[in-house]
């Protein structure tokens, strides 16, 4: 599979789960692609944005690399 493939399979997959400005996700799947990138997600507690996060670097990274999060539970 193609890398430009992937990238359209990702941004359908985040389009399909999560409910926002479709503009804004092309943004972020873009951004990420760069490899000093940095993307601040601002929502209330409990609507995804760590799901967001996991589902964007799983689908850029693919199997190959482990993503481990917990930045959000070490301010708990």
């Amino acid at each position: 599979m193609s890398l430009k493939s992937s990238i359209r399979k990702l941004r359908d997959e985040v389009k399909s789960r999560f409910v926002g400005n479709e503009e804004v996700i092309d943004i972020i799947v873009l951004n990420q692609l760069h490899r000093r990138s940095a993307t601040l997600i601002r929502a209330q507690r409990g609507v995804g944005k760590s799901t967001l996060m996991l589902l964007m670097l799983k689908g850029l990274t693919g199997d190959d690399f482990v993503v481990i999060s917990g930045a959000s539970e070490v301010k708990r």
